[in-house]
């Protein structure tokens, strides 16, 4: 009786066992699955949430604001967190400033079929209104969440669109404008600026960047900006060309100042002999007298014979 009763406590004892073995391992499945269905965002961020779970396939679930708390996005769904900050993309001679690895630049052909290199940045957001649209159609193509892939999504999309504004605004310009006119800088920056917009988000598809005005949840997508840091590259050649023709230029118009100083001295020594002469020997006595009183208030003596031709001024 004795050993029943001890095998049942056995089994009693090892039942309870599994129970609470059975209950350990449901509460950190529990866990565990309550805390991957939690996500937050930080300030500079927003999430798109896809729906990866067993139950209900693979789609856009919503999108978390930047700087979200913890909220529950579902069990096994995903977040790809995505910029609100003002993005850019820099093409620079420097090689530790350009997006791409090295000196980089880009080549156009003036109006008089010169050569020049440029150096560029342009700014942009992307249109966080439109993310369930971004990420179904590029950001898993790229993996644009990650760094890797948004530079990739820039290299293909951004630098030829940039490259081809840039080339078609520089045909319009001869090389001494955009050598010498910051007016022509200024005007290929708002040419360009316009046609990036319209000619990279044609080619995505949709108004997926804007101008670094563009805020969540309003209308509009503004222009990029687009921002020329230097004059182009001209070949040392033609800056040599440009440097002597502005001396020469300078020369001549410091000979022709000097001529019409010349000139004008002349005219000026005609005009008195004219009115002297005119005057006549009054006039003469006159300024012979004046000049003897000055002379005489500061101490000074001395005699100038009348009828003399000499004329003294103040």
């Amino acid at each position: 009786m004795l050993n029943r009763i001890n095998g049942r406590n056995e089994q009693g004892s090892v039942a309870v066992g599994a129970v609470l073995v059975l209950l350990g391992v449901s509460l950190v499945v529990g866990f565990i699955m309550l805390s991957m269905s939690l996500a937050s965002t930080p300030a500079d961020k927003v999430g798109v949430v896809w729906s990866g779970g067993p139950l209900d396939g693979k789609h856009y679930n919503k999108t978390l604001s930047a700087g979200q708390a913890l909220t529950n996005i579902g069990i096994l769904n995903t977040v790809y967190e995505y910029p609100i900050t003002v993005r850019s993309y820099i093409i620079s001679l420097n090689p530790t400033e350009g997006d791409r690895a090295g000196a980089d630049s880009v080549h156009a052909v003036t109006k008089d079929n010169v050569q020049v290199e440029w150096q560029a940045n342009t700014y942009f957001k992307l249109n966080t209104n439109k993310m369930k649209d971004f990420q179904q159609n590029i950001g898993f193509k790229y993996g644009a969440d990650e760094q890797k892939g948004w530079d990739n999504m820039l290299s293909d999309y951004f630098r030829p669109q940039i490259e081809n504004a840039m080339q078609t605004a520089t045909r319009k310009y001869s090389v001494e404008d955009l050598y010498s006119s910051q007016e022509a800088l200024l005007a290929i920056q708002s040419e360009v600026a316009s046609d990036l917009k319209a000619n990279i988000n044609s080619a995505l598809g949709d108004d997926y960047f804007c101008g670094p005005s563009f805020i969540q949840g309003k209308s509009g997508c503004p222009d990029f900006k687009f921002v020329i840091p230097k004059k182009p590259g001209v070949p040392d050649n033609i800056v040599a060309a440009f440097e002597e023709n502005k001396s020469s230029a300078i020369a001549v118009k410091t000979a022709a100042n000097g001529v019409l100083v010349k000139k004008q001295d002349a005219e000026g020594i005609a005009v008195l002999a004219n009115a002297t002469r005119a005057a006549g020997p009054a006039y003469l006595e006159m300024k012979r007298i004046e000049a003897q009183k000055i002379a005489a208030e500061h101490g000074s003596i001395f005699y100038i014979p009348y009828g003399s031709s000499v004329l003294l001024g103040k």
